[in-house]
């Protein structure tokens, strides 16, 4: 799990840009993750992107990490980052 931006919404909550491991067939050879946008308690520790435990704001699934910044997951990253920081 990587934190890539966290803001303040309230005194009591923050929304966080995380990213975590995709679950991909093994014919997949690449390495994909997913990237969410979610609300948790001020001072909370994410874990994992679990919509039972907290508000999922939005979520990008399964996208392919590749070794330049034009690839899927890191415009996926910088998108998020900007509907999070409004």
């Amino acid at each position: 799990m990587i934190e890539h931006y966290r803001k303040a919404v309230s005194e009591t909550t923050d929304r966080v840009v995380v990213s975590a491991c995709a679950a991909m067939p093994s014919s997949c050879w690449g390495i994909y993750r997913r990237v969410a946008i979610v609300e948790v308690p001020t001072g909370v520790i994410v874990k994992a992107i679990d919509p039972r435990r907290m508000t999922v704001v939005a979520t990008r699934e399964r996208l392919n990490v590749g070794k330049t910044s034009r690839c899927a997951f890191d415009r996926a990253v910088a998108a998020l980052i900007d509907k999070a920081s409004l």
